[in-house]
């Protein structure tokens, strides 16, 4: 029987996933008989489902006789698929496929292997390629099961399913039947059942015509991956697309970036082209502009950059300040740790790269002190210049409009006496350069990353 077995797996601990079906069967019985010599040892994973009753049991009671008949050790897990549809809305297939995954992994995670490999052959390949094709899919979606993960092989992947039944009638070798693989209500096997024997009878190359689909797809995918991972730029305030560069204009490049950056925010799963095509509608739109996309992150318009954020959640804390507050005190804010100290010196020595120094004497003087974030009415006399609204200053400055909430703000009532991290006012100044000083800072935390 044709397999493929990449080097990376000699002489590591494999895992076969076994149901007792006729595939995963085939599997192990060839990796036994024609390859054990390969690994360092070979043991089974077992997954039941919950979902046959007494029958689902059956089955994963024949795996485990047959791995003690064979000295293979068998790990068995078992799952509730209908308790997860109930829970997440999942279909019965994706529950269970995700609760399979999920024994899998923890297989290798927990040290019970290096690798899993699982039974998919040729046939699987074209129902996956197929399956996508009729939901709607880009280019990753064309390559249907990949051969190779970081965690699972496919070792019959490009094996006709006729090679694996022949393969099972001339060693003889014991297999269960699952029923449900009959059952054309699953979407998977109506394509199986129904769909794919009535394109294969007008298409007799069909699985070879898609397998080499795949291969294409998986090499076109490989490039365009790597390619908007490079146009995916970070700095401390998270996340953007630059649009000065003219390749990442290009929509194929753009929507990959997009996911990417919704990947690297936390998100796992859910995310559609309606979000990378609302965040690609903001290039032609004015700085400030912005998209929800899914759950709390948002796309900006920022000026020549899309950039992405995940919304702070609830309102930013708001600070009293007391006399003795200024001699050395910190408050917290989603945008920054913001810190206060008492200094004394000549200004001239005061270069402290980020760091504003105002006037102690004049901020002293001042009752009801307090450390903020913006409201309306706030207005502010930039250093030696005129007074503005807050927000004109935030405009003229250039600041994102979704940092607006969240840049903290040392205040006198509407009056603001320091823009932690940008500016003092005209109004605190140091004017004598031996006056004692109020050292303003804030340290930035590197958001959404």
């Amino acid at each position: 029987m044709f397999i493929t077995l990449p080097e990376k797996l000699y002489n590591m601990v494999v895992g076969v996933a076994v149901s007792g079906g006729k595939d995963s069967m085939a599997l192990l019985s060839c990796l036994l008989k024609e390859h054990k010599g390969e690994f360092k040892d070979i043991v089974v994973v077992n997954v039941e489902h919950g979902i046959r009753g007494e029958e689902s049991v059956k089955d994963s009671g024949f795996v485990k006789d047959f791995c003690l008949k064979n000295g293979v050790k068998f790990y068995g897990y078992k799952v509730d698929t209908l308790k997860r549809v109930a829970e997440t809305g999942e279909s019965e297939e994706e529950a269970a496929r995700n609760l399979r995954y999920d024994c899998f992994l923890n297989a290798v995670d927990t040290k019970k292997c290096d690798y899993i490999l699982t039974a998919h052959h040729k046939s699987d390949l074209a129902e996956s390629v197929l399956f996508n094709v009729f939901r709607g899919t880009g280019i990753k979606g064309l390559m249907g099961i990949p051969f190779m993960t970081e965690r699972a092989v496919r070792p019959l992947l490009y094996t006709d399913k006729a090679e694996i039944d022949a393969y099972i009638a001339a060693e003889s070798i014991p297999y269960v039947t699952d029923k449900t693989n009959f059952d054309t209500k699953y979407s998977r096997n109506y394509l199986r059942k129904k769909i794919i024997p009535e394109l294969k009878e007008r298409f007799p190359f069909l699985e070879d015509g898609v397998s080499r689909l795949s291969r294409i797809a998986a090499d076109t995918e490989s490039f365009m991956d790597g390619f908007a991972e490079k146009k995916v730029l970070s700095d401390e305030r998270g996340y953007y697309i630059s649009l000065t560069d003219e390749e990442v204009v290009n929509k194929a490049v753009f929507y990959r970036a997009v996911i990417k950056i919704l990947k690297k925010l936390g998100v796992k799963k859910d995310y559609e082209l309606k979000h990378a095509e609302a965040a690609y509608s903001l290039i032609d739109k004015q700085s400030g502009a912005s998209r929800d996309l899914i759950g709390n992150i948002t796309a900006v318009n920022e000026y020549d950059k899309i950039r992405f954020f995940i919304n702070s959640d609830g309102a930013e804390p708001e600070y009293d300040l007391k006399p003795a507050d200024l001699i050395k005190s910190s408050f917290e804010f989603s945008y920054g740790m913001v810190s206060i100290e008492r200094v004394q010196g000549n200004v001239a020595d005061f270069t402290e790269r980020g760091v504003l120094y105002a006037s102690y004497e004049a901020l002293s003087g001042i009752k009801e002190l307090k450390i903020r974030t913006r409201r309306d009415g706030d207005y502010f006399k930039p250093y030696n210049s005129g007074t503005k609204k807050l927000n004109d200053y935030f405009t003229d400055k250039k600041i994102p409009k979704f940092l607006r909430d969240e840049i903290p703000l040392l205040a006198d009532g509407n009056r603001i006496l320091c823009v932690f991290g940008i500016q003092i006012s005209d109004d605190v100044k140091i004017k004598n350069k031996f006056d004692q000083a109020e050292k303003l800072f804030c340290a930035k935390k590197e958001k959404d990353q």
